[in-house]
């Protein structure tokens, strides 16, 4: 099982661990499958990452750290190193008089196919987040991400798809207010951010 995690250039879940190790050895079961991770994870010899879902992702700790981006639109993980990140933690810590025994760094996106595919082209649409819409700028609201329940409480709160939303307040972080039909709203950025509205570019 660890060679198959060392050898995988994927995040494997342990269904995917227990269908390749099955094709090593049919007697293996799914149960000695999840055993063997949370001891392999116990050792230090793997780490688990959610990605954003109910159910982790595992890999081979390595010597250099590296960092996780997800996209948010297709799900894609890929890794990038950043030594520079790694120095400003370090450097915070010690500073603090703190001891680094791990970083944590998931970043979250659009990755570059996902970008292409929304970026307008001859007058076309730009789809983006409502939290990425600065103060002054207004647009329709094409699709909600995160699921029905989420839908139908942002419409409850008077953001119908179609409608035309302007932005009235963004300072980047903290809560958005919004104009619609004369109405302001207050939106958390959670929110905010999976509220996909078309710009006119």
């Amino acid at each position: 099982m660890l060679e198959i995690l060392r050898q995988s250039h994927e995040h494997l879940d342990a269904e995917s661990v227990y269908q390749r190790a099955r094709s090593k050895d049919p007697r293996i079961s799914l149960a000695t499958v999840y055993r063997t991770l949370a001891l392999f994870k116990a050792l230090g010899l793997v780490e688990e990452h959610l990605f954003g879902e109910a159910h982790g992702h595992f890999e081979t700790v390595q010597t250099n750290p590296h960092y996780h981006f997800t996209c948010s639109e297709c799900g894609q993980v890929s890794e990038f190193e950043a030594p520079d990140v790694a120095a400003l933690v370090g450097q915070l810590c010690q500073d603090s008089g703190q001891r680094l025994d791990q970083v944590r760094l998931e970043l979250g996106g659009l990755c570059r196919d996902c970008l292409q595919k929304q970026r307008p082209q001859g007058g076309a649409l730009a789809l983006k987040p409502l939290s990425h819409i600065p103060a002054g700028g207004h647009g329709r609201i094409h699709k909600f991400d995160g699921g029905h329940e989420f839908a139908a409480r942002v419409i409850a709160m008077g953001l119908p798809l179609g409608s035309e939303v302007t932005v009235i307040q963004n300072f980047g972080h903290g809560p958005l207010l919004v104009g619609i039909q004369g109405v302001r709203i207050a939106l958390g950025r959670g929110e905010a951010a999976r509220i996909r509205v078309e710009i006119h570019e």
